[in-house]
């Protein structure tokens, strides 16, 4: 991660956790990156739209390191429902 930061500081992007970042339950990546609703997700799962598309980055480690529990995996998964929801309801 330390490698990115002089190019993130600069440039915007868009990042989802991924199999390195589950160590130290997540937090190096939550400390660095701040992504759409963070409050709510914590970064590790968020939504945005640009333009007329719009764009869900899911964690996908939720579904491999279980050491966690269940809770991380339920709460993505009725935060996606309830975004999907507001997306085609919002649809013209």
């Amino acid at each position: 991660m330390r490698e990115i930061q002089p190019i993130a500081a600069y440039v915007p992007y868009m990042t989802c956790p991924g199999n390195h970042e589950h160590m130290y339950n997540f937090s190096n990546y939550r400390g660095r990156f701040s992504m759409p609703g963070h409050r709510d997700t914590e970064s590790l799962f968020f939504s945005w739209n640009m333009g007329p598309v719009h764009f869900i980055a899911v964690n996908t480690e939720a579904y491999y390191f279980l050491q966690y529990g269940l809770k991380p995996l339920a709460r993505q998964y009725d935060w996606l429902i309830e975004d999907l929801k507001v997306c085609v309801g919002s649809l013209t």
